[in-house]
């Protein structure tokens, strides 16, 4: 796609300015879809030894995917006639292959450095007002569970790469561009949804706010493929992370 037609295609989008109550909307029910099949499924394994975090990815393909995919395949079906995105997911300009060399370096730096500095804020916010919250359905608890093969390869699959890519399509491809009518508050408006989505670890509310601005900041200039692969990375990583110390 050359750039005066992903340009055109924005102005269009732009265009189709969501009111903040349909902004909500579109942000948050993906989430309740999400959360609601994670209950179900979490509840009637709660007896098991496999984590939470195992079965939150287990929700993610009947859940993530259909919520926020089929929104995006029902859309271009009716505009298009057919199953396609075109039209539907927009801030899609393709780069350079030089570009992605620095700018997915410095969009990852910038998600790494925000979460650092907003992270102090989680374990505060959990232990005031997320104490209460139930043990089989907490995705935050880690233990030796974690680093089982048959947790790892869901995990990465879907809550690192799967789940990031549709995201990143939904949020910042589709919803992102319709927020004109807030103008610059329409980036922190995505991000703070975006943040407010995620219902099974509200603890990570604020660091989540921040750490999601550089993904919209950069689809925002027009690099979806930036974001996308961004995320994929925060998320791998940080899975990473999280069991390194289980392992060593």
């Amino acid at each position: 796609m050359n750039l005066s037609v992903e340009r055109t295609q924005v102005r269009n989008h732009q265009d189709e300015t969501l009111s903040l109550a349909k902004a909500a909307f579109l942000h948050l029910f993906p989430g309740a879809i999400i959360m609601m099949v994670f209950i179900v499924v979490a509840y009637f394994a709660r007896g098991s030894e496999l984590p939470p975090v195992f079965w939150f990815a287990v929700a993610v393909p009947f859940s993530l995917v259909p919520a926020e995919l089929g929104v995006l395949l029902y859309l271009g079906r009716k505009r298009n006639g057919r199953f396609s995105l075109e039209g539907i997911v927009v801030n899609r300009r393709p780069l350079k292959w030089q570009q992605y060399l620095w700018m997915i370096p410095a969009t990852f730096i910038g998600v790494v450095v925000l979460a650092t500095l907003t992270g102090g804020a989680d374990p505060v916010i959990y232990k005031q007002l997320f104490g209460w919250w139930p043990a089989w359905l907490n995705v935050s608890v880690v233990d030796e569970n974690w680093i089982k093969p048959v947790v790892i390869i869901p995990y990465l699959l879907f809550v690192g790469i799967v789940g990031p890519l549709i995201e990143e399509l939904y949020f910042r491809g589709y919803l992102l561009p319709r927020l004109a009518r807030f103008g610059r508050w329409g980036i922190l408006l995505n991000a703070a949804l975006f943040a407010l989505y995620h219902f099974w670890s509200p603890w990570h509310l604020i660091s989540r706010v921040f750490s999601t601005l550089p993904f919209a900041l950069s689809a925002k200039q027009g690099s979806l493929n930036v974001a996308i692969v961004t995320h994929m990375l925060a998320n791998t990583i940080g899975f990473i992370l999280t069991i390194l110390p289980l392992v060593i």
